[in-house]
């Protein structure tokens, strides 16, 4: 196995050569046969809602054209590219990108180009356009793998946390997903989850960036840590406790959830009443989460949490399970749909937790003849793998 080698170094990364090659392939056809500045249409839709096995779900909703737009207009071919694309050989030993073609890219930018789209934040449905653009072919050919990646996978994300907010019937969502994502594709993550619904993310710098507290508990590894030192976990949960009395929400499922995680939770929470404070809640994060999160309620009713306290159990791990039922098979649009920044809903009793899944956007092409000129169509449709 071959480790990749830094050749140029990481200058042309996220630049205007982040697209598929045969992009450019095209691209200098295009200019060779006279075709560069014919006017032409792009339309990016999907063909099919995101398949959850049982059931497909009823809508999207938008997101990542704000990044995305950015980018098109900051982005430029550098000295780096077309060294990049100089130095590119065929088969044959010959430049593959003559100077001709090198000469017309060097002073290509995106101004050119109209982009007409659905505000982030809507609601979508198939095969009609969430983004347009027109313009020169060859320009628009350039733009159409960035197009893809900068807003398909944030279109996925917004819409699963608009699925998560609406089967939370209005409580807070926070997005954990940090973790799971793909390096840097975690920022587009969570600000996608903000567009979606979700109040809070776990993604400290992405929160502070989009005017959102980031949010979080704490980890096994700190029960681990203090079972470790043979304190065990009430130790650990006292410590955090004291740390933070005002924010204390602690995650019982390390040891035993009912039989010592929610029982010493309930105790460290009484004593925090003492002192005057008021404890936030438990953490669930493995096991039967519905199960759980109940005989976790129940009892903590008659002790440390009383209903008064207004204390939430937060399920996390596989809480995005809860959006894969068929209740909205018939259509449904979510409750709350926001780009970061916006107005918080209120504090109430129970929160849900997003989580990433894995899933890929498989980006389709279909050609269409249109009047005088010809009408390209991009279609992007979702699969789980």
């Amino acid at each position: 196995m071959s480790v990749p080698h830094t050749g140029t170094g990481d200058r042309l990364l996220g630049g205007i050569l982040s697209t598929d090659f045969y992009q450019l392939t095209m691209a200098q056809l295009y200019f060779r046969a006279g075709l560069a500045d014919r006017p032409a249409r792009f339309e990016h839709f999907f063909r099919s809602y995101p398949d959850y096995g049982r059931h497909q779900a009823g809508y999207c909703v938008a997101a990542g054209m704000a990044p995305f737009a950015k980018w098109m207009t900051d982005a430029h071919p550098t000295d780096a590219d077309l060294e990049a694309l100089r130095g590119h050989r065929s088969s044959t030993g010959q430049a593959l990108f003559g100077d001709d073609f090198l000469g017309w890219f060097a002073d290509l930018d995106f101004s050119a180009l109209t982009l007409h789209a659905v505000p982030e934040g809507r609601v979508v449905h198939p095969n009609t356009p969430i983004t347009v653009v027109e313009g020169p072919l060859a320009a628009a050919q350039l733009l159409e793998t960035p197009l893809l990646n900068r807003l398909n996978f944030p279109t996925l994300i917004a819409t699963k946390a608009a699925r998560v907010s609406e089967s939370a019937l209005g409580r807070p969502v926070l997005e954990f997903g940090m973790r799971r994502a793909a390096e840097a594709g975690a920022d587009a993550a969570t600000r996608a989850a903000l567009v979606g619904g979700a109040t809070s993310t776990s993604n400290t710098a992405a929160g502070y960036t989009w005017g959102v507290d980031p949010s979080g508990t704490h980890a096994h590894s700190m029960i681990q840590a203090y079972l470790a030192l043979g304190e065990g976990e009430r130790a650990a949960f006292q410590a955090y406790a004291d740390t933070y009395p005002d924010d204390c929400l602690l995650l019982v499922d390390t040891v035993d959830t009912l039989g010592s995680g929610v029982p010493n939770a309930i105790a460290v929470f009484e004593g925090l009443r003492r002192r005057g404070h008021r404890p936030v809640g438990i953490r669930l994060d493995s096991g039967d989460l519905a199960y759980l999160a109940i005989q976790a309620a129940r009892a903590a009713e008659p002790g440390g949490l009383r209903r008064g306290d207004h204390c939430l159990v937060q399920p996390t791990g596989r809480a995005h399970d809860l959006a894969d039922h068929p209740s909205d098979s018939g259509g449904g649009v979510p409750c709350r749909a926001r780009c970061p920044g916006g107005d918080q809903p209120p504090g109430v009793r129970r929160w849900f937790a997003l989580g990433h899944q894995r899933r890929v956007t498989q980006p389709r092409w279909r050609l269409q003849a249109g009047g005088a000129e010809t009408r390209w169509c991009v279609a992007a449709r979702h699969q789980t793998i």
